[in-house]
């Protein structure tokens, strides 16, 4: 179904309420703990759901000469290999002698901000977890330019798009020369402080992030720690809703950093019968929720069902808004006019828009806005309102590039 991308609302030109930061990342470094180890980690890649057309056999070698350089410049490090949650038995293909196969599944940032001390160098094909790697100060890189000879054109121009911005000490394209360190110093960004300082001054109640994504983990954990450093005591909630993603992460781990933590039923858009009660069930939750007049409402991602539940029941609750700056450009920064039928909706998500969020009382969004064919770098998950106006405030998280 087609989808006309200029019926989204742009950012108001005289918007004062959102604002480009830094996480506040340099608080891991505070803690106490010492690394016992250095370790070297390659990310690997679910080729066997590749785009169309990628010549898999090419990937795999390429692959195999990436591990190699990783196992020549790394020698100082213990070397893993976290298969990529989507992998089966795609490892079976790679040469991964002196790798420790690493099978947890836990997602990939959850798993630097647990050993943030200890690792030293992150790699990937052109995985998104290299990105969030060196936003956390760590040197990371892809080996994109490398890969590129086993895809097409559309395949190579949409990944060169998603890491677009990214400096060039990032990409590793001759395997000749010797690795240098690429790590950026972590900022302290004051006006972020400052600006927590009169929220919660203004707001005396928990923080509660409401995250679907447990990717978000070091942003929403480095925020709290943030709150905490300026009001010490004060409690932070985690509310989020049960996928396997979730159930991976051990929850007395999670209980280190939030002092609540609710889930919620997992929600998509379907018209099957028991996503319609799950729906239904998820509205009734969050309207009998104990959320107190002083709590503070934070919509990490942030065009989930169960943000928008909140905010929207919620309208008298201090609300703020979470998003990735790559993510934020990709939804609010495209360039218009867009041609109305350059792009696709799906059916189950145009009729939430039309009718079932404007029925339940709930902001308007869309959901999975993309290509023809799907697959593509550019694919839109937003409020149809501009975030300034769905939020009190709206923070958009830059790398350190």
């Amino acid at each position: 179904m087609d989808f006309n991308l200029n019926n989204l609302s742009r950012i108001d030109k005289d918007a004062k309420n959102v604002f480009e930061v830094s996480a506040p990342y340099y608080l891991f470094n505070s803690e106490n703990s010492q690394p016992q180890k250095s370790i070297a980690i390659f990310f690997g890649c679910d080729f066997k759901n590749l785009p169309a057309g990628t010549n898999i056999k090419r990937f795999i070698e390429i692959t195999n000469e990436c591990l190699d350089f990783v196992r020549r410049e790394c020698s100082d490090c213990e070397l893993y290999y976290r298969p990529h949650p989507a992998e089966t038995d795609e490892f079976l293909s790679l040469n991964l002698s002196q790798f420790i196969i690493e099978k947890d599944k836990v997602v990939g940032e959850y798993f630097l901000y647990k050993n943030y001390k200890q690792v030293k160098y992150i790699f990937s094909a052109f995985s998104t977890i290299s990105m969030s790697g060196y936003s956390l100060g760590l040197n990371a890189y892809v080996f994109l330019p490398l890969f590129e000879a086993a895809f097409n054109t559309a395949a190579v121009n949409g990944y060169r798009q998603y890491l677009e911005g990214m400096p060039s000490a990032f990409f590793l394209g001759d395997l000749d020369k010797k690795l240098e360190k690429n790590h950026m110093p972590l900022v302290r960004d004051e006006n972020l402080k400052k600006q927590w300082t009169a929220i919660l001054k203004n707001n005396t109640g928990t923080a509660w992030f409401i995250v679907d994504d447990p990717g978000f983990l070091p942003i929403i954990i480095s925020i709290g720690k943030l709150i905490t450093s300026i009001m010490p005591g004060r409690k932070l909630g985690l509310i989020t809703m049960r996928h396997r993603r979730w159930e991976l992460i051990d929850h007395k781990d999670l209980a280190e950093d939030f002092d609540k933590i609710v889930f919620f039923p997992l929600v998509v858009h379907s018209f099957k019968p028991r996503q319609l009660y799950k729906l239904l069930k998820t509205i009734i939750l969050v309207k009998k929720f104990n959320l107190a007049s002083n709590d503070i409402l934070v919509g990490v991602g942030p065009s989930s069902y169960h943000v928008n539940c909140f905010i929207s029941y919620y309208p008298k609750n201090f609300s703020v808004g979470v998003v990735r700056k790559k993510n934020f450009d990709l939804t609010h920064n495209f360039e218009l006019p867009v041609g109305p039928a350059d792009y696709q909706i799906k059916p189950t998500a145009y009729f939430f828009n039309k009718i079932i969020e404007p029925l339940l009382g709930l902001y308007k969004t869309v959901q999975r806005v993309e290509w023809p064919g799907g697959r593509g770098a550019f694919a839109i998950s937003r409020f149809q309102k501009a975030i300034n106006r769905v939020f009190d405030v709206t923070y958009v998280v830059r790398p350190l590039a």
